[in-house]
């Protein structure tokens, strides 16, 4: 004995609707049922080209030139642009469009989120595939869609290794509410971030170019091509403009008031500045600085952060000229001051790096291993999940 595969699909609503017309002579609106013709012509084409024969089978996915037009069609009316060859199938209806989509697409176990009402070939389609409505109905009275409901069907389930959907554990919500609400926080904090790091960026930028275009005008070269400016000012001090287009910045004070090794120091101190882009550290943290809430910003944190990064140009400076010269290049420029934008040999506490230069440099073995144990801290619970999850 023959069994239905949809043995709960009765009547459709649009052979009903077409009765219940017939029946009270009442004006049909379940399907198009137009009481004119189609424009002439195209009713002559029509018959033009069935007396010339072409009634034959076409190609599985249509008429190339059919396929053609209708991707010429979308460009024009939404401007798209599809490949007539690859991603355009001419169907004999809508109807059947909509099954091929879904026995495409849909496997066994899969369910479909629909929206009621909805066209009645949809849940036969997505049952024939193996699959299973979860039906969200519209809101009345204007039938738009309730995105809480749509929400809520999406949640409840969710797609791990090998893409078949499974169904979430009662005790599993609390968890994936937690997840949710993870996700929203790190959302908000990345829009954060990225604000404030256009924001930062793009001052920082405009700041130094304006400077460096200030001080390529008032400012010497005392060697074409260097990228040393030499201000004639009689207060001593050295900056540095990080970019593209770097500059050195000295004041004729400063190249007066100091020895040659001395003032090789101070080169050598901006000169790391510029070359390990210490400026792109600093803005880091400063986005950081930015995006967290001011309850739990630390304007000490910042300090440090730029106290470190002359440390780490006073380090350079003492390996490439040495520490007595670095040391006499501090102590003359201490206290002096630099545009925003810049770095400055004289920013930061003197006291401190003045302290830090008489300690003996760091034992590299000592650094090595340092390094290593801070790469261990993070890669560490990085394997330990990876493993849990490969031995699943």
């Amino acid at each position: 004995m023959l069994a239905s595969k949809l043995p709960n699909v009765g009547t459709t609503i649009f052979t009903r609707m077409s009765q219940l017309a017939a029946e009270v002579g009442a004006i049909n609106l379940s399907q198009g049922f137009p009481d004119f013709d189609g424009p002439q012509a195209l009713r002559e084409a029509v018959a033009r080209h069935v007396l010339e024969g072409r009634n034959q089978y076409c190609p599985m996915t249509g008429l190339p030139a059919l396929r053609q037009q209708v991707a010429a069609k979308i460009a024009r009316s939404y401007g798209v642009q599809r490949d007539a060859d690859s991603e355009i199938t001419i169907t004999p209806g809508a109807t059947e469009a909509i099954f091929c989509a879904v026995q495409a697409l849909i496997h066994p176990g899969d369910e479909a989120i629909v929206l009621d009402p909805c066209y009645d070939s949809y849940e036969p389609s997505v049952e024939l595939a193996g699959g299973r409505c979860v039906h969200v109905p519209l809101a009345s009275p204007d039938f738009a869609v309730d995105w809480q409901r749509l929400a809520d069907a999406m949640w409840r389930w969710v797609a791990p290794g090998g893409g078949v959907l499974c169904r979430l554990a009662p005790e599993q919500g609390a968890a994936v509410s937690a997840l949710a609400l993870v996700v929203a926080v790190s959302g908000l904090m990345l829009a954060r971030l990225l604000v404030a790091g256009h924001s930062i960026g793009r001052r920082m930028r405009v700041l130094r170019r304006r400077h460096r275009e200030l001080v390529d005008i008032i400012a010497l070269e005392p060697q074409p091509g260097s990228r040393v400016r030499v201000l004639e000012h009689p207060t001593p001090t050295a900056y540095c403009l990080p970019g593209r287009q770097s500059r050195v910045v000295l004041s004729q004070g400063v190249i007066e008031a100091m020895p040659p090794r001395a003032l090789a120091a101070v080169l050598a101190h901006e000169g790391a500045h510029l070359m390990a882009r210490h400026d792109l550290l600093v803005e880091f943290f400063s986005v950081i600085h930015e995006t967290m809430p001011a309850a739990v910003r630390s304007p000490e944190a910042m300090r440090e952060v730029r106290l470190l990064v002359e440390v780490l140009a006073d380090r350079a400076s003492v390996r490439k000229v040495g520490v007595e010269e670095t040391r006499l290049a501090l102590l003359t420029l201490a206290g002096s001051k630099a545009p925003e934008a810049a770095m400055a040999a004289g920013v930061g506490s003197t006291a401190v790096r003045l302290d830090l230069l008489a300690r003996p440099a760091p034992n590299r073995l000592m650094t090595a291993a340092m390094y290593a144990y801070a790469v261990g801290l993070i890669l560490l619970p990085l394997g330990l999940l990876a493993l849990a999850w490969t031995s699943r």
